[in-house]
């Protein structure tokens, strides 16, 4: 199952706590404030990227669009837009590493079971009978 960008969903994704407790801009956020940052990143994470217009957004988050805009205008500078999309820069390079991960790995188990199971998808030896 793919999500929005056509990347395949993954059920989890590599949080770095040190990185966010060191990032000048999240340490002056309120706790508001990255309350709703780390729900946008969840939801970039397992939708691909989040509607551009403020008041999908706040629908999406339980917001109203007044409070959504003033909460967001703290951490905006993070995010990237393009048509009806915005993203997080750093959320999008991880999506992109786990979408090139996931495709080395599958990779590597084709060759694996063309190795291993040969073209016809039949074992190449059988064991023998014990």
């Amino acid at each position: 199952m793919a999500n929005s960008n056509g990347r395949r969903k993954a059920i989890a994704y590599q949080w770095y706590p040190g990185d966010w407790a060191s990032d000048g801009l999240v340490r002056t956020l309120s706790f508001e404030e990255r309350g709703l940052y780390r729900e946008m990143l969840d939801v970039q994470w397992t939708d691909g990227d989040l509607p551009a217009d403020d008041a999908r957004c706040a629908r999406a988050f339980g917001l109203p669009v007044d409070e959504f805009t003033r909460i967001f205008a703290a951490f905006a500078e993070k995010f990237e837009a393009d048509g009806d999309r915005r993203w997080d820069r750093r959320m999008r390079r991880e999506q992109d590493s786990y979408s090139e991960y996931r495709e080395r790995r599958t990779a590597a188990g084709k060759r694996g079971a063309a190795s291993r199971w040969g073209a016809k998808g039949k074992a190449k030896a059988v064991p023998p009978e014990c």
